[in-house]
């Protein structure tokens, strides 16, 4: 009986997983990474080449998953590789934010 209990939770887990993860929700959060990443151009110092390369990278990948989401593969990967795709995208904001908040800004032309 155990057994059959937790297959069920599995699957209604999957099942929650599922609804949750959804294209809409990527495409938010690759817009919302998307503005962050071109904020935080203007908080990096010129001389920090490595960071821009980084952020320039991620751009590229926010891109990737965004365009993923599109697909019809979005849904045959699993739940569970859905949920670690969407962690990694929350833990970029972070990462970002927290590069927006230490650096100090270039100044801008006016």
């Amino acid at each position: 009986m155990n057994a059959l209990l937790k297959k069920i939770f599995n699957i209604y887990r999957a099942y929650r997983y599922r609804s949750e993860i959804i294209p809409e929700d990527f495409h938010r959060l690759a817009s919302e990474l998307r503005g962050l990443s071109e904020m935080a151009r203007y908080f990096v110092q010129p001389e920090q080449r490595e960071l821009h390369v980084h952020l320039q990278a991620l751009l590229k990948e926010i891109e990737q998953l965004d365009q993923f989401a599109d697909r019809d593969d979005f849904f045959k990967i699993s739940s569970a590789h859905r949920v670690q795709l969407w962690n990694s995208m929350v833990h970029s904001r972070d990462a970002l934010l927290n590069t927006v908040k230490k650096a100090s800004p270039v100044s801008l032309p006016q």
